[in-house]
């Protein structure tokens, strides 16, 4: 029984090392994975190079440095995350709208993926903010036709985005048949049923590097636009680089954050993709208490043209007292984290470093400011900067910025606890 373990083992590392390169010279004789059969082999996850052995029982061949998280801005709210560890990357979301997808995402995800061959690629669900990007503009660069992908990971039929007549919507009919092709080209093809079914859904990419798939009671409750809200149907995953954390919750909402935390082992997270742009539908106390988040990202459109102005000040609320620390597409551009091997730093660039979302974020925030009440009227932000005062920093915003602070319920409690300092 022993020497078959050790037997199945190593049939299990062969089938992880297949690479880009092996998936983009499969012609159409091939064998083919096809939607509605899923293999019971282990999931095809590619290396960079077809010649390169994997170190130990791991999906990538070679360990290195740094881990790059990029959280892009599609100029409307939207998810499009790119985790990139050397050659190995994995998406999750290509969303926004079609536009993004064409003019935004693509042209990204050209200078990062050098050899056009994204390993993993998840659809966390299929709202046009998550899904659209794939798409993209008729007749033009989209992330499905541009791209090749090892594995491709979705709901799967049964649980996708339906219009009021319960019927599917055209941008998740057009969604499926640019993966369905993928998956006829070669694609490994999962939906997040299966990866539970068959003990998959940890996926060890290096000894420092491993990225999980997480359950939720949703993953079995089938969908009708009437009686469910798809958003709780969100693909939930995380990511561990050495002692860092990333929690990435799609747009949970609370009865799908409730289903997270009966169903995983969660602690501490490091970096917390707010869930559902910073909605205060999301990102609710139960979870908060639970990961303690050092860092907050918005993937958000924080215009006043925004019909939603995501992120909510009852969101920031609730996670001030965890961290002072907050990101927004809207105001800083491309974020990314970046992690470098043994170091306990996490650096994180901006394409636009706009530093107004945490002024906005304290100043709107009535637990921070009996917080500041009582330690004194020093606070930290994300640069490290003191503020002696913090009127001064409610001074600090130009008057456009002041009229959208003045769009959260909260500020006349906080300018009445300013005063008092």
């Amino acid at each position: 029984m022993k020497k078959l373990r050790i037997i199945f083992s190593l049939l299990f590392v062969a089938l992880l090392t297949t690479s880009c390169d092996l998936l983009q010279r499969l012609n159409s004789n091939s064998s083919q994975s096809q939607p509605s059969s899923i293999s019971s082999t282990s999931p095809s996850i590619p290396s960079s190079s077809s010649s390169l052995q994997t170190s130990g029982d791991y999906l990538y061949p070679s360990i290195e440095e740094e881990l790059t998280v990029h959280f892009l801005d599609l100029n409307v709210s939207g998810d499009c995350i790119l985790i990139d560890y050397g050659n190995y990357e994995i998406l999750i979301d290509a969303g926004g709208n079609k536009s993004a997808g064409t003019n935004i995402i693509v042209p990204y995800l050209n200078q990062y993926v050098e050899d056009q061959c994204i390993e993993l690629m998840i659809a966390t669900h299929g709202h046009e903010d998550h899904i659209a990007g794939f798409v993209g503009l008729s007749n033009q660069a989209s992330v499905l036709k541009d791209f090749s992908f090892g594995t491709i990971v979705d709901l799967g039929e049964g649980y996708e985005n339906l219009n009021s007549s319960n019927e599917l919507t055209a941008l998740q009919k057009q969604y499926n048949e640019l993966r369905d092709q993928k998956i006829e080209e070669g694609s490994q093809y999962y939906t997040i049923r299966d990866l539970y079914k068959e003990n998959k859904t940890v996926w060890e990419i290096a000894p420092q590097l491993t990225f999980s798939f997480l359950e939720t009671k949703f993953y079995n409750i089938p969908y009708t636009k009437h009686t469910q809200n798809l958003n709780n149907y969100s693909i939930a995953t995380q990511l561990k680089f050495e002692d860092k954390t990333f929690l990435f919750t799609g747009d949970l909402e609370e009865e799908g954050e409730s289903s997270l935390l009966e169903m995983n082992q969660l602690s501490k997270v490091n970096i917390f993709k707010a869930g559902h742009h910073g909605s205060n539908t999301a990102s609710q106390e139960a979870l908060l208490e639970v990961i303690q988040p050092d860092i907050a990202i918005f993937t958000a459109d924080s215009s006043k043209e925004s019909t939603y102005n995501f992120p909510h000040p009852e969101t920031i609320e609730r996670l001030v007292p965890y961290t002072s620390q907050f990101y927004t597409s809207y105001y800083n551009g491309h974020i990314q984290v970046k992690l470098l091997s043994s170091e306990k730093n996490i650096d994180i660039e901006c394409s636009e470093r706009n530093e107004l979302f945490s002024y906005v974020a304290y100043l709107n925030c009535y637990p921070t400011i009996q917080a500041i009440a009582s330690i004194g009227s020093k606070i930290t932000i994300e640069s490290e900067t003191k503020i002696e005062n913090a009127e001064s920093l409610y001074n600090r915003l130009t008057e456009d910025e002041k009229t959208y602070v003045y769009n959260y319920p909260t500020l006349l409690e906080a300018r009445e606890k300013f005063n008092q300092l």
